[in-house]
């Protein structure tokens, strides 16, 4: 795993967070639409329904989402520990702004009132500075690993 891989691998972690919210969000929107449908009609001795499944499937996804922000949180903890490597403060907030907040060179550059081409030497001089241990690597590989078997 390389530098740029090890940072990038919280974004990762937080898309798959974001994907797992939106397919809660769509289930509940779904069986909303579909109970003020089935409740709309004239009741019928055969229109009652058994919940446990849409339970069950809420509950699974509840999981898997508290799997993702876990995840989430250990990557970030190890990138986070990685970027304690770095000696210079500029540096840091870089590649933090970056990896762990999302933002983009150019924004950063207005947030730190850098230009934007000393905003992208700096950059490129903390991606060198950056040093990973192997815990850290192995931590983020075995989170990764995990969300992939599970």
């Amino acid at each position: 795993m390389d530098k740029i891989e090890f940072l990038e691998s919280y974004e990762r972690a937080k898309y798959a967070e974001k994907r797992t919210r939106e397919r809660i969000k769509e289930y509940r929107e779904r069986e909303r639409i579909a109970s003020a449908i089935r409740y709309t009609a004239m009741p019928k001795a055969g229109d009652l329904r058994d919940m446990s499944d849409y339970i069950c499937s809420v509950e699974s996804l509840c999981e898997e989402l508290e799997q993702c922000m876990h995840i989430s949180d250990h990557i970030k903890e190890a990138i986070c520990h990685s970027l304690d490597s770095l000696e210079e403060q500029d540096e840091w907030d870089i590649l933090f702004l970056k990896y762990i907040k999302g933002m983009r060179i150019g924004k950063i550059a207005e947030y730190l009132y850098l230009s934007k081409r000393t905003a992208y030497r700096v950059y490129t001089k903390a991606i060198e500075n950056l040093v990973i241990n192997d815990i850290d690597v192995k931590m983020i590989e075995a989170a990764l690993a995990y969300k992939r078997v599970a």
